[in-house]
């Protein structure tokens, strides 16, 4: 390893000085990543016994390729341990409990099921006078969620609708002709 301190860059990065971003060199530290529309995940990257190594969430990782996805979100040790430890992020709504298989087999219901608690959520959140940068991310993140909610609605309701429609267009041409 060619610095003294392992642990600089990211040092740095968290004090918002990112520096030189390179691929398949990654730099040991804390960080956080999320594929598209997923919870953050947090990542752990280390030096040792000569070789990178890797963590995202519980599952070891290439540090090389995760690298270029995470390097631009440093967070601290303690944000790393509390989401690790299932405690989720202070900047992210929790997520609804009960999701998940509990919902119901009808897309429908468990869609509504999903709007309430979401909903729920985002009436205690507006409640209160958004004064710090944390609540203004996690009403962001609600939003982007029933959004998506929004757009499953409208896809179910084309998938419903779409046989109908189908069926009028083709008496519309038969009649016609």
């Amino acid at each position: 390893m060619p610095n003294d301190n392992p642990w600089k860059w990211w040092q740095d990065a968290l004090a918002g000085n990112l520096g030189p971003i390179h691929d398949s060199d990654p730099q040991q530290g804390f960080y956080r990543t999320r594929y598209k529309d997923k919870p953050w995940e947090p990542v752990a990257i280390w030096f040792e016994d000569g070789k990178w190594n890797a963590m995202r969430g519980d599952r070891t990782t290439d540090a090389s390729e995760i690298w270029t996805y995470c390097c631009r979100n440093p967070i601290t040790h303690e944000a790393y341990t509390k989401a690790i430890e299932g405690g989720g992020w202070d900047d992210e709504p929790e997520q609804v409990l009960g999701m998940g298989d509990n919902l119901p087999s009808d897309p429908f219901e468990a869609l509504k099921l999903e709007f309430a608690g979401e909903q729920e959520l985002a009436d205690a959140l507006l409640k209160s006078k958004v004064e710090t940068q944390d609540q203004a991310n996690k009403i962001g993140v609600l939003s982007k969620r029933i959004a998506g909610i929004s757009k499953r609605a409208a896809d179910l309701h084309k998938v419903e609708k779409q046989p109908h429609l189908d069926a009028g267009r083709t008496s519309t041409t038969n009649g016609a002709t």
